[in-house]
């Protein structure tokens, strides 16, 4: 037996688990193999200082387990917002049927019914439900209701129902604007007959219903552009979304002569009426 296969077998040897021809071998061999069994005293050196506590490990103890948390509940959303902005449009829809079947309704009543009903979902979820993000349309619409509450004198209108009726052919502007709100301009009180050259009158408005009265027997031709709404400019109609311009022209019930009047429209949103 060589020095390599005895190292090899020392360890199974001093655990006992060679066999007897094994063991034989290898303690002849250690007795003719100084080194061996040199090998072999060095070997049971470090066994018996394992055994006897020269060199031990002790594991750390075992932390505590974390104590259970309650889980988070989880808030469920609140149905008021939805239900307050359904409430809003239904005033709406009743309006705008009230509006169609002729009963003249002021854009302000609009801007108010969504209002109270914003104000009454805020109530509301004072004590049930939860609708914070109500507080800032609330805002918007108190402003516009304020804004529109107010007199508008003069031919520059910000916000509200506005009525205008001049009766000099001097006291008609050239340009008048309306932001919001309803707007009737009632020209069927001047007389244009002494004019010698057309009278021009611009009209902007953002979003209301625009009257236009005019006297019998002018000459008027309108240019009328409304985006979103509809358009009953004398015996002419049209209405929809993004409708082009159109040209209407009328000569009123005494025909040609009377002065002549050119009214350009531009109305975002909202009905435009012109009519004697």
């Amino acid at each position: 037996m060589t020095c390599s296969i005895a190292r090899e077998l020392l360890g199974a040897y001093f655990d006992g688990e060679l066999d007897a021809s094994a063991e034989l071998q290898l303690r002849l061999h250690l007795a003719d193999c100084e080194g061996c069994a040199a090998e072999l005293q060095r070997m049971q050196m470090r066994r018996e200082l394992m055994r006897g506590g020269g060199l031990s490990y002790q594991a750390p103890p075992v932390a505590p387990p974390l104590p259970q948390t309650a889980p988070v509940p989880v808030r469920r959303r609140s149905r008021l917002g939805r239900l307050t902005l359904s409430l809003g449009l239904l005033a709406v829809g009743v309006l705008v049927v009230i509006d169609i079947a002729g009963a003249r309704v002021p854009f302000n009543t609009y801007v108010g019914a969504v209002l109270a009903a914003v104000g009454s979902g805020l109530l509301i979820g004072a004590w049930f439900g939860r609708a914070r993000w109500l507080i800032p349309i609330g805002l918007v619409l108190c402003l516009m209701v304020a804004a529109g509450a107010g007199p508008h004198p003069g031919r520059f209108k910000g916000g509200g129902d506005v009525t205008l009726a001049p009766t000099t052919v001097a006291g008609v502007e050239d340009t008048y604007q309306q932001n919001l709100g309803d707007f009737k301009l009632d020209l069927s009180n001047v007389d244009f007959s002494g004019l010698t050259e057309p009278k021009h009158v611009d009209i902007t408005m953002n979003a209301g219903d625009l009257t236009i009265l005019l006297p019998p027997k002018v000459d008027a031709t309108v240019h009328a552009k409304v985006n979103a709404g509809d358009a009953k400019v004398f015996s002419a109609r049209w209405g929809g979304l993004g409708s082009p311009a159109r040209d209407v022209s009328d000569n009123g019930t005494d025909g040609p002569g009377g002065g002549t009047l050119l009214i350009d429209v531009t109305l975002n949103l909202g009905d435009l009426e012109v009519r004697r």
